[in-house]
């Protein structure tokens, strides 16, 4: 967990801007994220974060493209972070209880499939624990 952290530290500075570019990462990770990068996230870890961070499972579980972009559009999202799918989706699944389906889901993709993600992202960089997509203008994703 410690060297999560130092990755997770080390891609906060990464997103560090003197701009708003809100994030959506694993609900769990959110919290450090904002205080270290400075920037807003989806998720947060206190009661009035619930619906953030249901949107942010629902993120991660799908197989849909569609429903991903709407969320991150809902949220005016400019960067997504991949994380261990095993355990994004396990916490995901059990939030929105459901089944997450492991090869199809986000959460997947963005992880191990980065190099095919759907049009809306692109990959900007990556270390050993995570991933950075930034979403593209609406109109670029096409």
């Amino acid at each position: 967990q410690k060297k999560d952290a130092q990755a997770l530290r080390a891609l906060a500075d990464y997103l560090r801007s003197n701009e708003t570019q809100p994030i959506i990462a694993p609900w769990w990770q959110c919290p450090a994220l904002a205080y270290w990068s400075g920037q807003p996230t989806v998720a947060g870890s206190s009661h009035e974060s619930m619906p953030g961070i249901v949107d942010t499972a629902r993120f991660y579980v799908t197989t849909d493209y569609e429903e991903a972009d709407k969320i991150v559009r809902a949220h005016d999202v400019q960067w997504v972070i991949a994380f261990d799918p095993n355990e994004v989706l396990q916490n995901s699944s059990m939030l929105l209880n459901e089944q997450a389906v492991p090869g199809k889901s986000m959460g997947s993709i963005l992880y191990y499939g980065w190099h095919s993600a759907p049009p809306f992202l692109e990959v900007m960089t990556y270390n050993q624990y995570f991933k950075v997509f930034r979403v593209q203008p609406e109109e670029d994703a096409r």
